[in-house]
Protein backbone atom coordinates (compact mmCIF):
# COMPACT_ATOMS: atom_id res chain seq x y z
CA UNK A 1 0.00 0.00 0.00
CA UNK A 2 1.32 3.38 -1.08
CA UNK A 3 0.53 6.95 0.78
CA UNK A 4 1.03 9.20 -1.73
CA UNK A 5 0.95 12.77 -1.12
CA UNK A 6 1.65 15.76 -4.11
CA UNK A 7 1.76 18.89 -3.18
CA UNK A 8 -1.82 20.95 -4.77
CA UNK A 9 -1.08 23.89 -3.49
CA UNK A 10 -1.98 28.11 -3.96
CA UNK A 11 1.04 27.81 -7.14
CA UNK A 12 -1.42 24.52 -8.37
CA UNK A 13 -1.45 24.98 -12.53
CA UNK A 14 -3.97 27.48 -14.08
CA UNK A 15 -7.09 25.92 -15.34
CA UNK A 16 -7.89 24.86 -19.08
CA UNK A 17 -11.31 25.64 -19.37
CA UNK A 18 -10.92 23.86 -22.61
CA UNK A 19 -9.48 20.52 -21.51
CA UNK A 20 -12.51 20.45 -19.47
CA UNK A 21 -15.31 21.01 -22.03
CA UNK A 22 -13.30 18.17 -24.08
CA UNK A 23 -13.22 16.04 -20.57
CA UNK A 24 -16.95 16.81 -20.18
CA UNK A 25 -17.67 15.57 -23.85
CA UNK A 26 -15.93 12.60 -23.45
CA UNK A 27 -18.02 11.73 -20.62
CA UNK A 28 -21.01 12.45 -21.98
CA UNK A 29 -20.15 9.99 -24.72
CA UNK A 30 -20.28 12.56 -27.40
CA UNK A 31 -16.13 11.66 -28.76
CA UNK A 32 -14.42 9.05 -28.00
CA UNK A 33 -11.70 7.81 -25.96
CA UNK A 34 -8.23 6.39 -26.77
CA UNK A 35 -5.23 5.02 -25.24
CA UNK A 36 -2.32 5.88 -26.87
CA UNK A 37 1.51 6.11 -27.08
CA UNK A 38 2.46 9.65 -28.26
CA UNK A 39 5.90 10.94 -28.84
CA UNK A 40 7.52 13.07 -26.04
CA UNK A 41 7.71 16.04 -28.33
CA UNK A 42 4.47 16.56 -29.41
CA UNK A 43 3.04 16.95 -26.17
CA UNK A 44 2.93 20.57 -24.41
CA UNK A 45 2.13 21.76 -21.18
CA UNK A 46 -0.80 23.85 -20.57
CA UNK A 47 1.26 26.08 -18.43
CA UNK A 48 4.58 26.56 -17.18
CA UNK A 49 3.76 24.66 -14.08
CA UNK A 50 6.59 22.35 -12.50
CA UNK A 51 5.33 20.32 -9.34
CA UNK A 52 7.73 18.53 -6.96
CA UNK A 53 6.67 14.63 -6.95
CA UNK A 54 7.60 12.36 -3.82
CA UNK A 55 9.32 9.42 -3.98
CA UNK A 56 6.35 7.33 -3.14
CA UNK A 57 4.38 8.67 -6.01
CA UNK A 58 7.68 7.95 -8.01
CA UNK A 59 8.03 4.36 -6.74
CA UNK A 60 3.82 3.94 -7.35
CA UNK A 61 4.81 4.89 -11.06
CA UNK A 62 7.43 2.90 -11.55
CA UNK A 63 5.35 -0.32 -10.48
CA UNK A 64 3.28 -0.06 -12.48
CA UNK A 65 5.25 1.42 -15.52
CA UNK A 66 4.79 -1.54 -18.02
CA UNK A 67 1.47 -3.31 -17.06
CA UNK A 68 -1.95 -3.03 -17.53
CA UNK A 69 -2.24 -0.29 -14.62
CA UNK A 70 0.15 1.92 -16.54
CA UNK A 71 -0.62 5.36 -15.19
CA UNK A 72 -1.94 7.49 -18.64
CA UNK A 73 -1.42 11.64 -18.95
CA UNK A 74 -4.52 12.82 -20.42
CA UNK A 75 -4.26 14.84 -22.94
CA UNK A 76 -6.16 16.73 -26.35
CA UNK A 77 -4.82 17.70 -29.45
CA UNK A 78 -4.58 20.96 -31.32
CA UNK A 79 -5.13 21.65 -34.78
CA UNK A 80 -1.39 22.12 -35.16
CA UNK A 81 -1.31 17.94 -34.60
CA UNK A 82 0.35 18.57 -31.03
CA UNK A 83 -0.83 17.29 -28.03
CA UNK A 84 -2.00 19.88 -24.72
CA UNK A 85 -1.87 18.10 -21.72
CA UNK A 86 -3.09 20.24 -18.67
CA UNK A 87 -4.12 17.59 -15.57
CA UNK A 88 -1.17 15.38 -14.94
CA UNK A 89 1.70 17.58 -14.58
CA UNK A 90 3.24 15.12 -11.54
CA UNK A 91 3.46 12.10 -14.09
CA UNK A 92 4.43 13.84 -17.43
CA UNK A 93 7.62 15.20 -15.76
CA UNK A 94 8.32 11.97 -14.08
CA UNK A 95 8.21 10.09 -17.38
CA UNK A 96 10.22 13.04 -18.94
CA UNK A 97 12.50 12.41 -16.21
CA UNK A 98 12.77 8.97 -17.11
CA UNK A 99 13.72 9.52 -20.49
CA UNK A 100 10.62 8.25 -22.11
CA UNK A 101 10.54 8.99 -25.71
CA UNK A 102 6.99 8.15 -25.84
CA UNK A 103 4.46 8.97 -23.40
CA UNK A 104 1.30 6.46 -22.60
CA UNK A 105 -1.47 8.85 -22.81
CA UNK A 106 -5.45 9.26 -22.70
CA UNK A 107 -6.15 11.00 -25.08
CA UNK A 108 -9.82 13.01 -25.35
CA UNK A 109 -10.76 12.21 -29.13
CA UNK A 110 -9.27 10.52 -32.19
CA UNK A 111 -5.33 11.19 -32.29
CA UNK A 112 -3.76 11.00 -35.68
CA UNK A 113 -0.84 12.87 -37.59
CA UNK A 114 3.27 11.63 -37.15
CA UNK A 115 3.64 11.92 -33.62
CA UNK A 116 1.00 8.97 -32.64
CA UNK A 117 2.94 5.70 -32.07
CA UNK A 118 0.42 3.62 -31.53
CA UNK A 119 -3.45 4.44 -30.50
CA UNK A 120 -6.21 2.17 -29.49
CA UNK A 121 -10.15 3.26 -28.68
CA UNK A 122 -10.86 2.29 -25.18
CA UNK A 123 -14.32 2.55 -23.03
CA UNK A 124 -13.88 5.69 -20.41
CA UNK A 125 -12.16 4.05 -16.95
CA UNK A 126 -15.05 2.93 -14.53
CA UNK A 127 -14.81 4.62 -10.43
CA UNK A 128 -17.80 5.54 -8.49
CA UNK A 129 -16.17 9.34 -9.10
CA UNK A 130 -16.13 8.48 -12.95
CA UNK A 131 -19.98 7.40 -12.72
CA UNK A 132 -20.55 10.40 -10.30
CA UNK A 133 -19.33 12.83 -12.87
CA UNK A 134 -21.31 11.05 -15.51
CA UNK A 135 -24.15 11.85 -13.89
CA UNK A 136 -23.60 15.59 -13.18
CA UNK A 137 -22.37 16.05 -16.30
Amino acid sequence: MYHIQTDFTSSDPPKDEKFIAVYKKVMRGKIPFYYALIKKEAIKPYSSFIPKTSKAYEDYILDRLGTKQTPCVHVYQEENGFFTMSDDYHLFYFYLGLGLSEIPCYVLGKPRGIFVVQAEQVGIPQSPVIELCQKTL
